[in-house]
């Protein structure tokens, strides 16, 4: 086997992926591999050897023509010299030094300005304007991934790290080049306006810049015979462990195993991955499926679409006591899943003021008002009761409640209507009808009550002796996941 081809997907504007080592073109490489290929930061830029990812643009004849997945070279001004062209360049020089130093066995290139615009379908570009431009577009986001930004103008992963300009030494300062680093805020095409501008790709956008700025990187373009590449069956759909939602309420989803996060995981590896009973409620380990419901910044916040634990008291004992997470039977549950099942990052619960935020329930208050079903919200009808609109909009936030006792009779998808034993003691059975959220109410006493999401497609709170699951909620960087 040789470089790996996967499939495009049907809607994207790319032909199709490839992981492919530049230096050893009959090396085998995966997306696996891939991944694992980040530098010090975590990113794969700057990376230049190795298994890599790239994106064909062009299929035609006996090659593919295609372009990395990020810039080799971070930030480097096109020259000092604005009236260089592009062959007496230093982006020039630096693309042959990937041949001659790196070990590239292909010769590479830069992207030409009118490459991207057929690839973007904006061929009426005018590149005698040095002040034209325009937005590429969230579909070709992959021809800007990596970048600063590229998440806030619809691309899929940001790179928010600080580079120094190529050949700027500490403490030098140039027009548009900051004196200790700055961000990696797009890529060089070969196309200039002589004698002082070049087209260059940023987060989403199509511009030209003045050449001795140092803001933009290289990122390579290559062709390479296809009889060296080892088609796959899969499609790009398959080759992602985030799955981008369409109309759902929820920012995406996940498969994940929480005690490998560099493991490749698929829905069908978390759809096996369940009980002697047939159900998911209960594990702990092992790819699983999480629901993104805060995807702001350089992190993604998700919950597990099942209990982790079935049934547990929030306290034994509270007469005296405090009442919150900290001091409750919960953090033993999250405590375990770190030391015992081996989670490599910390798992909470969800809050009952996220669940609002979700839910589009602002106005609820957690003081004095008792439950809302997801659906009505402060109407308060059950599924049963509720108007066609109504359940409509329930249905949309199944996620929150499925695998609980009659979810799916409540506009949920899964129920799970199994008894299970009270967390690690093997006494009794009894169903999993929600899960605890992390919002007390009130302090210690015998009316203490602690927030929680039933299977019924409600928020509702109860008494914290009573047996409800924990349902994890984890934090993860957009950098440790590959997105569909």
């Amino acid at each position: 086997k040789g470089p790996t081809k996967i499939n495009a997907k049907s809607g994207e504007t790319h032909k199709g992926i490839v992981y492919l080592d530049p230096t050893d073109l009959t090396k085998a490489c995966t997306r696996r591999d891939v991944e694992a290929n980040v530098s010090r930061n975590g990113t794969p830029t700057g990376v230049k050897t190795g298994c890599m990812k790239w994106y064909i643009f062009d299929d035609t004849g006996d090659n593919y023509t295609m372009i990395l997945d990020h810039n080799t070279t971070p930030r480097v001004a096109w020259d000092n010299n604005d009236y260089v062209s592009y062959e007496d360049s230093q982006l020039k020089l630096l693309l042959d030094d990937l041949v001659l130093t790196s070990g590239w066995r292909v010769a590479p290139r830069l992207i030409t300005g009118s490459e991207i615009t057929t690839i973007t379908n904006n061929t009426n570009f005018d590149f005698t304007d040095s002040w034209a431009q325009y937005s590429i577009g969230a579909n070709y986001s992959w021809l800007y991934d990596y970048l600063y930004s590229s998440v806030d103008n619809d691309g899929r992963i940001t790179d928010v790290n600080f580079y120094i300009g190529y050949g700027k030494p500490i403490g030098a300062s140039g027009y548009g080049d900051e004196d200790i680093g700055h961000f990696n805020e797009g890529y060089w095409t070969s196309t200039d306006i002589q004698p002082y501008y070049a087209f260059y790709v940023g987060s989403g956008l199509f511009r030209s810049k003045h050449k001795d700025t140092s803001d933009n990187g290289i990122r390579p373009v290559i062709s390479i015979e296809k009889s060296l590449v080892e088609e796959s069956n899969d499609i790009a759909s398959d080759d992602s462990n985030v799955s981008i939602p369409n109309g759902e309420t929820h920012k995406g989803i996940v498969y994940l195993d929480p005690t490998d996060l560099t493991r490749t995981c698929t829905e069908s590896d978390a759809s096996s991955n369940v009980g002697s009973n047939g159900s998911s409620t209960e594990v702990k380990t092992g790819c699983m499926k999480w629901y993104v419901y805060d995807d702001s910044g350089d992190n993604y916040t998700m919950i597990l679409d099942h209990n982790a634990a079935a049934r547990i008291e929030w306290k034994y004992d509270f007469e005296h006591s405090n009442v919150d997470v900290e001091s409750s039977e919960i953090k033993r549950v999250l405590d375990d899943l770190v030391d015992y099942d081996g989670w490599q990052v910390t798992p909470r619960l969800i809050s009952a003021n996220e669940i609002k935020t979700i839910t589009n329930n602002s106005s609820f208050d957690l003081t004095t008002e008792g439950y809302y079903y997801f659906g009505s919200k402060n109407a308060i009808r059950n599924y049963s009761r509720q108007t066609a609109k109504e359940k409509n909009i329930q249905e949309k936030y199944y996620w929150l409640f499925d695998n609980l006792y009659e979810s799916a009779n409540n506009g949920g998808t899964t129920s799970d209507n199994e008894s299970y034993s009270y967390y690690s003691i093997n006494y009794g059975g009894d169903i999993t009808r929600g899960y605890w959220t992390s919002t007390p109410i009130g302090t210690a006493g015998s009316g203490s009550s602690i927030w929680i999401v039933g299977g019924t497609g409600r928020l509702y709170y109860d008494c914290a002796r009573y047996e409800y699951g924990v349902r994890p909620v984890i934090t993860i960087p957009k950098t440790s996941v590959s997105i569909n």
